[in-house]
C-alpha cells in the first residue's frame, strides 16, 4: 500500500510493539533460547532450525504477539509455514505455487474464525489480533484479515531464515566466526552484516500503476515485479568489497529496511511478470 492507507495501518500496528513490549519479548526470548540451547547440549547435537530457529520463532509469534493457542502451532502451523517459505523462490514450481495459495487459504479461514471468536469473547486479550480488532472503526474487514495474515508470515519466515543464513555465513568465514566468539560486543554489527551479505529478503514485488519502459521492454500497468537483490547486497560505492563478509564493517543496525539497501542496489533481476 501507499500513504495515507499504509501510514494509517502501520501507525496502528506500532502499538503492539512499543518499547516496553520489546523489552519484555527479549527477556523471554533469551530465557527460550537458553532452554532450547540447554537441550542441545544434552542431546550433542543441534539442527539449528528444527532445534532453535522454527521453535523460538513459532512460539514468540503465535504465543506472545498473536495469542495463538499452542495446540494449533504444530498441527496447522507448521506445514503452513514450509509451504509458505517457497512462493519466496524466483524460480518456483507450479506445484509449490499452488501449495503455497492452499496455505494462505488455510491461514485465512484460520484467522477468519479466530478474528469472530475474538469478537464473541472465546479467546484471551492482550495480544496483536485483539488489538486490531479493537480498531475495528479503522480497519476494513479484509484489511483485518490480511494484516493478521501478514504479521504470521513476515514475523516468523524472515526471522528464521535470519538465523540460518547467519549461521552458515558465519560457519563458512571461521575467521569471522572466531572473531565474535572472542569479542561478542560485535553482536549488532555481525546482524547487519549478515543481513546485507546474504539477507533473508531477497526481492520485493511491486504492482505497476502505470506503464514503463525498462531496459527496452515495457512493463504494463497492472502487471507486477518483482525488484531481485541478489546476495552480496552492496553498491561499491558505499560498501567497499561489498563481496567481503566483515563483521567489523560500519553500518547501520537498526535499518528498518534489514540493511537491504535493496532501494540503493536493487535491480530487475530479472522482471519476472504476473497479470494482477
Amino acid at each position: 500500500m501507499n500513504p495515507p492507507g499504509h501510514t494509517r495501518i502501520r501507525r496502528l500496528l506500532r502499538r503492539a510493539f512499543t518499547l516496553s513490549r520489546m523489552k519484555a519479548l527479549q527477556a523471554y526470548i533469551r530465557v527460550q533460547v537458553d532452554h532450547h540451547i540447554d537441550r542441545a547440549i544434552e542431546r550433542g547435537t543441534l539442527d539449528i532450525i528444527d532445534g532453535l530457529a522454527y521453535p523460538l520463532m513459532i512460539d514468540l509469534n503465535c504465543n506472545k504477539i498473536l495469542g495463538i493457542p499452542q495446540q494449533d502451532w504444530h498441527h496447522h502451523f507448521r506445514p503452513w509455514t514450509k509451504s509458505l517459505s517457497l512462493l519466496a523462490d524466483l524460480d518456483i514450481t507450479p506445484l509449490a505455487y499452488e501449495r503455497g495459495m492452499l496455505a494462505i487459504a488455510g491461514l485465512a479461514a484460520y484467522f477468519r474464525n479466530w478474528i469472530n471468536e475474538c469478537r464473541a469473547g472465546y479467546r484471551p486479550r492482550d495480544n496483536l489480533i485483539d488489538m486490531l480488532i479493537a480498531e475495528e472503526d479503522r480497519l476494513s474487514e479484509e484489511e483485518l484479515l490480511a494484516n493478521c495474515i501478514m504479521m504470521f508470515t513476515v514475523g516468523y519466515s524472515s526471522t528464521v531464515n535470519l538465523i540460518g543464513i547467519g549461521m552458515l555465513s558465519l560457519l563458512e568465514h571461521p575467521m569471522q566466526l572466531c572473531l565474535l566468539t572472542e569479542d561478542p560486543s560485535f553482536i549488532d554489527m555481525a546482524i547487519a552484516e549478515i543481513l546485507r551479505y546474504d539477507s533473508p529478503v531477497q526481492g520485493v514485488s511491486r504492482t505497476v500503476f502505470a506503464d514503463v519502459e525498462l531496459s527496452n521492454s515495457t512493463i504494463h500497468r497492472g502487471e507486477k515485479v518483482i525488484a531481485s537483490s541478489p546476495p552480496p547486497i552492496g553498491d561499491p560505492a558505499r560498501f567497499p568489497e561489498p563481496d567481503t563478509f566483515d563483521i567489523r564493517r560500519q553500518l547501520n543496525p537498526s535499518s528498518p529496511l534489514a540493511m537491504a539497501s535493496i532501494h540503493a542496489s536493487a535491480r530487475i533481476w530479472p522482471c519476472w511478470r504476473q497479470k494482477s
